[in-house]
């Protein structure tokens, strides 16, 4: 599979992860203890978003403001909505820890604005 492929498919895969644990635990009484396995799939989940980006590699169009916006779509949106359920949860530290992986889609934006302002 090719870096790029990666760098879109792994955070599809995040996105997948964050709304089906929203989902499935977003009824859980807050004073229920915490199982271990929703912090394992997360954690698939977060390597899943993070580690084919610190691959390095990019292409020039990886940091174009309309692949941010395609990233917004099918990823930050997804992963925010999962961290938003999460919230009142057992779980709300995975919601925390999601919010900041949908505001790493932020940080993609900014890059891809200094680009463009830049020129490149």
């Amino acid at each position: 599979m090719a870096p790029a492929e990666l760098r879109t498919s792994g955070p599809l895969q995040a996105a997948v992860v964050a709304l089906a644990l929203g989902f499935l635990l977003r009824d859980a009484p807050e004073t229920d203890p915490a199982n271990t396995w929703p912090y394992v799939v997360a954690g698939y989940g977060f390597l899943a978003a993070i580690v084919p980006w610190l691959a390095g590699g990019y292409g020039p169009g990886e940091f174009s403001l309309r692949y941010w916006s395609v990233l917004g779509a099918m990823f930050a949106a997804p992963v925010a909505a999962g961290a938003w359920l999460l919230g009142g949860t057992p779980y709300a530290d995975l919601g925390v820890a999601f919010w900041g992986l949908s505001a790493l889609w932020l940080v993609h934006g900014a890059i891809a604005l200094a680009r463009r302002r830049r020129g490149g």
